[in-house]
């Protein structure tokens, strides 16, 4: 709320600076004065998003999207329009598998799939992958998400709640010597930052997990 606040009370000049940046873009990236107009008043209206999900972009990267929505490279046809197994949506895909495997270090005998679905799919899809020959997993729950993944976990095998305080009471998390853990458990599940809870774990007690 705090935020909220702070921002309404200076939305105002919020904008103006923010009509001056894009004008400044546009005279350094030498966008027409058409588009500057068109800029001119998307900016005047634009609102600034810090929520825990998606935020503010720069004015380029919508810029670019933008072309590139009607007008892929060049090739005549937006992106959305393209067959999957069109030559210049192969190297999108490629780019971002290979940006992942650089990024995160993954050896080149793993395969990385892209999937629908995003965080909540893998609710599901980490017990399907993770359990092996074993039936149960732990799983601390903290809030909201850490929750669904428990309930979720729950229709392929059974869930060791560690620990919980009443349903949708989320406000603090007991010491790890408090945890009652399963150590036949296949794995252990905990959400390192609860976003609409607002409880984060900044440095978790992996010692107090079972290897």
């Amino acid at each position: 709320c705090f935020l909220f606040f702070f921002f309404s009370s200076r939305r105002r000049h919020t904008r103006q600076r923010s009509v001056s940046w894009a004008r400044r873009c546009v005279q350094e990236t030498g966008i027409n004065a058409e588009y500057m107009g068109i800029l001119k008043r998307i900016m005047e209206k634009r609102v600034f998003n810090f929520s825990a999900g998606p935020c503010c972009l720069p004015m380029e990267v919508l810029k670019e999207a933008h072309d590139d929505m009607f007008n892929y490279k060049g090739t005549g046809m937006s992106i959305m329009e393209m067959s999957h197994r069109n030559k210049e949506y192969a190297k999108v895909w490629n780019n971002a598998r290979d940006g992942f495997r650089k990024l995160l270090g993954i050896p080149a005998e793993y395969q990385i799939f892209f999937m629908q679905g995003g965080a909540s799919l893998q609710f599901s899809g980490v017990p399907m992958n993770l359990l092996g020959e074993k039936k149960s997993a732990n799983f601390l729950v903290t809030g909201v998400w850490s929750d669904k993944a428990a309930s979720e976990a729950a229709n392929l095998c059974k869930v060791n709640r560690v620990w919980t305080e009443p349903p949708k009471q989320y406000y603090s998390i007991i010491g790890a010597d408090k945890w009652k853990i399963d150590p036949e458990a296949a794995y252990f599940h905990y959400c390192s930052n609860e976003t609409i809870n607002g409880l984060t774990y900044y440095d978790f007690p992996y010692s107090a997990v079972p290897a």
